[in-house]
C-alpha cells in the first residue's frame, strides 16, 4: 500500500480517508477532521468538526479519476 495518495497539487494520506463514495462520475474523498471545536459550561456543551472532501470528476480531471481508481483497485482485497 502506498504511504500517500497524490491527486492533482494535493497529497493526501490515506490514514486520514473517512470514506470514498464511487460513482461513474465523480469520486468524493471524505477526510477525516483535524480539528475539534466546542464548549462547556456547568456540565453540559457541544463538540463539532467539519469534514473536508476532495473532489475528483471524471470529465475535469480524468487522470486522477483513473488514479484513484487504480488505487483502490490495488488495495483492495
Amino acid at each position: 500500500m502506498s504511504r500517500f495518495l497524490r491527486i492533482a497539487n494535493t497529497i493526501v494520506n490515506p490514514k486520514w480517508i473517512s470514506y470514498m463514495t464511487i460513482t461513474p462520475e465523480v469520486c468524493k474523498i471524505r477526510i477525516a477532521p483535524m480539528e475539534v471545536d466546542g464548549w462547556f459550561m456547568m456540565g453540559s456543551g457541544s463538540i463539532s468538526s467539519d469534514f473536508e472532501y476532495i473532489e475528483i470528476k471524471k470529465e475535469e480531471q480524468p487522470n486522477d479519476y483513473d488514479k484513484i481508481k487504480k488505487w483502490i483497485e490495488d488495495n483492495s482485497e
